[in-house]
């Protein structure tokens, strides 16, 4: 402690010897004031200042700058030189300028310049997109540095004049604020519309507001992001933010954001256009059921998923069904729009339908904001059951909901990410919310049947059997849109872990898009050293068993974040394995019924013969910021199972 404070007060002493006034006025005032405070223990890096100024000149057109200064603490915070922006591109988002500084602690001041900045396009693998980074790295930068970076940005965003900016960060931030634009110098020709700044989770991680004149906001002493601490809740849902919109009554080619009924009336508007039955599945003579059953189905087999977005719009707006039909490809609400249409084209009424999967959930109190969804699935509305799963009851009556983006999930069902989350229906008289119950949705499951021989050197040879409900470990995924090689190379590299003198031979597979059955994959293999004989213990190769998870937090160190998993799944392992001479278990019998699994184990021993019967359902796991050391102390149990399990349940005692 007394060698960091030294460090600080010999940093400090450098500081008094720069000369502040090479930075912006704005950054020297907030330098200034900085030097007189003591920075946070542990950080690498200081952010001292963080503003952004937004102002809307009308048409849906946003203008932000914002102004960011860093004092690098230590060599870890040499990264603060980089400063990144992403844009939408096109004439949706530009960045209109960007300068840096970096006042060294020597006095000498580095200014970005335009080799120091680079554009890169930010698409993945499947996605073509107008999306872009770019990323600015300032040189030079030392500990001692004050870093000062100004950006200016134009943006005409599809979804409307909205924003949606975080508070926390890697590194401690000293002071965060969003103001409004004066009608001078950049931000010219303003138009004067109600705006919101809706705070999230202030409270939650400790943060006071200050309500600043104008409607600004701001808040200080902002605690960085903990470090080291897994199976927490999405930080959409955790982090600290504000989401900014504009009310502007005359804007028609984006969303309204001043009701959730107005939002979603507009979102069905603009796909209705969409929803038309290109007429080319056949469907003649076909009852209502069967029917939607039949386009689901073939848009399972003939449909691939792909975004391809030549234009900004084309991430918020999709394409037509006969379109989708046509190029056999689309994204999420492609393949909406395509089961809508066709199922129109048989006379159910088509809603599409937004939501959220894996990245969060929408909270109950969630304001009016479009980009709190992250996936589009359908609705149709029903006048009877079709005695589905997958049918909500609302105040506007019975919808089946359908995502025919997955191509591995039962019709009926819908795929285990949507269980329990809250989705919008959007009608043409306003929002519809429903709750997915868990009993709409497909529970992924393995089953595994395994019949093995030990042999006296060691080796081992198993007839094993896969049987995968919907896309439980992508197994469907993998012979479906890869290869048989790859199949084979996940089985070896990760499922049962073969050294390279093992082989897996008599690969068979069924068909994976036979979603009415589980996708069945056969195979034998041989393992050289599957067995190991120590004194009077013989340990097997433990295929089958469920992995050990990590830690989630790092030990002796007090966790911030609520624990959350989503993991409601079920494994089935049935295995025979025949010994040379018979052999007694270690573990012949261990359940547990934890708040993360229920699990039980059972080896039946019948000379040489033993039988291993496991059944295993993980659970969805929750404990509140009051409860998180208690979801902590609970994984640590829950670990130490597995870790026996693993440990003793393949071990027999052997009198060979």
């Amino acid at each position: 402690m007394k060698a960091r404070a030294l460090f600080f007060g010999l940093l400090v002493t450098c500081l008094l010897g720069q000369d502040l006034s090479k930075l912006p006025d704005w950054a020297r005032i907030e330098a200034a004031a900085a030097l007189k405070e003591t920075p946070p223990q542990e950080a690498n890096a200081w952010v001292l200042f963080m503003r952004h100024e937004v102002a809307y000149t009308g048409a849906g057109e946003v203008r932000k700058r914002t102004l960011r200064l860093v004092k690098v603490l230590t060599e870890r915070g040499l990264g603060e030189g980089k400063f990144r922006l992403f844009s939408l591109g096109s004439r949706a988002e530009k960045i209109r300028s960007l300068k840096g500084w970096n006042l060294r602690p020597d006095g000498e001041v580095v200014q970005l310049s335009r080799k120091d900045v680079e554009v890169v396009d930010t698409d993945t693998h499947g996605t073509i997109t107008t999306f872009y980074a770019t990323e600015a790295e300032i040189s030079r930068v030392a500990i001692g540095s004050l870093l000062a970076f100004e950006s200016e940005e134009v943006c005409q965003a599809p979804m409307g004049p909205v924003d949606w900016v975080y508070l926390a960060e890697i590194e401690p931030v000293r002071r965060w604020e969003m103001t409004f634009g004066k009608k001078e110098g950049w931000f010219t020709d303003l138009k004067e519309v109600e705006a919101r700044i809706e705070p999230r989770h202030w409270e939650a991680w400790g943060i006071a507001q200050e309500r600043l004149p104008g409607g600004a906001i701001a808040a200080s002493g902002i605690a960085p992001l903990p470090k080291d601490e897994k199976a927490h809740p999405h930080l959409i849902n955790v982090l600290p933010r504000v989401e900014l919109r504009f009310l502007d009554p005359k804007l028609s080619t984006a969303p309204s954001c001043a009701s959730w009924d107005s939002f979603a009336s507009w979102i069905f508007e603009h796909y209705r256009p969409a929803m038309i039955s290109s007429k080319t599945i056949p469907l003649a003579g076909q009852s209502p059921k069967d029917a939607l059953r039949t386009i689901y189905n073939w848009m399972s087999k003939e449909l691939v998923y792909k975004q391809v977005y030549l234009t900004p719009e084309r991430g918020w707006l999709p394409e037509t069904c006969p379109e989708v039909v046509r190029k056999r490809f689309g994204d999420c609400k492609d393949h909406a729009t395509c089961f809508l249409g066709e199922a129109s084209g048989v006379g159910f009424d088509p809603c599409p339908v937004l939501c959220r999967i894996i990245d969060g959930v929408i909270e109950a109190d969630q304001p009016v904001f479009p980009y709190v969804f992250n996936h589009v699935i359908a609705a149709v509305r029903l006048k009877e059951t079709l005695g589905l799963p997958a049918e909500v009851e609302t105040s506007q009556g019975r919808f089946l909901l359908v995502d025919s983006t997955d191509r591995f999930c039962t019709f009926g069902f819908l795929p285990s990410d949507h269980r329990n989350r809250r989705v919008l229906i959007c009608t043409p008289t306003g929002a519809v919310w429903a709750t997915v119950p868990a009993s709409a949705t497909m529970e992924p499951g393995l089953s595994i049947d395994l019949e093995g021989q030990v042999e006296v050197n060691g080796s081992v040879k198993a007839q094993i059997r896969l049987r995968e409900t919907g896309n439980a470990i992508h197994l469907r995924q993998l012979a479906l849109e890869h290869s048989t090689q790859q199949l084979r190379q996940w089985v070896i590299q990760h499922g049962f872990r073969l050294p390279p003198t093992g082989t897996l031979t008599d690969l068979s597979m069924g068909d994976p898009l036979d979603l009415e059955h589980p996708f069945e994959v056969r195979f034998t293999l041989t393992h050289p050293t599957g067995s190991v004989l120590q004194g009077k213990y013989l340990e097997l190769v433990d295929w089958g068993l469920p992995g050990i998870p990590s830690p989630i937090q790092k030990p002796g160190v007090v966790r911030k974040l609520a624990v959350e998993m989503r993991a409601n799944d079920a494994l089935s392992l049935r295995a025979k394995w025949t010994f040379p001479h018979p052999v007694q278990p270690l573990l012949p019998v261990v359940q547990t019924d934890s708040p993360f699994r229920a699990l039980t184990w059972q080896v039946l021993v019948e000379g040489a013969s033993v039988r291993i019967v496991l059944d295993e359902r993980r659970k969805d796991v929750w404990f509140d910021s009051e409860r998180k050391a208690e979801g902590v102390a609970a994984q640590k149990e829950d670990r130490i199972f597995l870790q026996n399990l693993h440990e003793q349940g393949l071990r027999f005692r052997t009198d060979w």
